[in-house]
């Protein structure tokens, strides 16, 4: 259908066959897919173009077609639009094109000034005609929705199996999924469990040092504090801005929240010295052996 749009400054110009797969596994068990995309060329020739003019895209195999970045066929496709080489762009469907709407009208919006024609196997549509413009646009965003209906039937599959506890996960590194009760339960290979223990507890080691670092440096800025003058307390600490007591901003602030991101900022520094420096004797520790 809609041979007769097809003249002959159209046949003066390349024809190309655009195809893709979303995914390497569609190339692996779906190859009848490829195969019938790969047979467009003999629709090309057939639709008057000879073979020298019809070339194959085929770039994208594998890539989703959600997006047009990392899509270099399609890109590649869209130039060669705009240069005004291209008379006609053949296609399975509008879904192998752009599963994204933005990309597909800007595919349109160039096909329809450079005179390019859009075709399947079985229908020539022309950009500009309004019919055919309807046609297109309506495809392009069903192909678009149908991503997002098969995203959601496939999560709302998982989620169902999950309420039932029949979804499979993969159980963290050092843990095995016990086959009767389908239980987590530590690796029976003891290596295995020494190296989780010692995870554990070089964490909790860690945690504890950063602690104490941060209490340590409170009170040190607390010592020297009270060696200072009041009006040092209020305002003399490089880099910090405090305001005494006034009608608009009640009662003063204290030298503490001042310093509050110095302290932090030091108590983390310290913390991350004092978790090196027990990870370099945890062999020393107890319980670590």
């Amino acid at each position: 259908m809609g041979n007769d749009k097809i003249r002959p400054d159209h046949r003066e110009r390349r024809a190309y066959v655009y195809a893709r797969q979303s995914s390497q596994a569609q190339l692996l068990h779906n190859r009848t897919s490829t195969e019938r995309q790969f047979d467009l060329r003999g629709r090309a020739i057939e639709l008057g173009w000879s073979s020298e003019r019809v070339e194959v895209i085929a770039d994208d195999l594998g890539r989703s077609g959600k997006f047009s970045e990392n899509r270099n066929g399609f890109q590649r496709l869209a130039a060669e639009c705009g240069l005004g080489r291209v008379g006609i762009v053949l296609s399975l469907d509008v879904s192998r094109l752009a599963r994204s709407s933005a990309d597909w009208h800007r595919l349109l919006e160039i096909a329809a000034l450079m005179r390019t024609l859009i075709a399947d196997e079985h229908t020539v549509y022309d950009p500009r005609e309004p019919n055919d413009r309807l046609v297109l646009g309506m495809k392009g965003t069903m192909a678009e929705f149908e991503l997002e209906w098969l995203r959601h039937r496939m999560l709302d599959g998982l989620w169902h199996r999950a309420r039932k506890g029949e979804h499979p996960m993969r159980p963290p590194v050092g843990y095995i999924q016990d086959d009767e009760n389908g239980r987590l339960q530590l690796d029976p290979d003891e290596e295995v469990r020494r190296a989780v223990a010692l995870l554990f507890e070089r964490y909790r080691l860690a945690g504890l040092a950063a602690r104490a670092s941060q209490r340590a440096t409170l009170r040190r800025f607390r010592r020297s504090d009270r060696h200072r003058s009041p009006e040092s307390r209020m305002g003399c600490c490089p880099g910090f801005i405090t305001r005494r007591q006034s009608p608009a901003h009640g009662s003063p602030l204290s030298p503490y929240s001042s310093l509050s991101s110095l302290i932090s900022s030091r108590a983390g520094a310290e913390a991350r010295s004092a978790s090196r420096s027990v990870a370099d004797s945890g062999a020393a520790l107890p319980g670590l052996s």
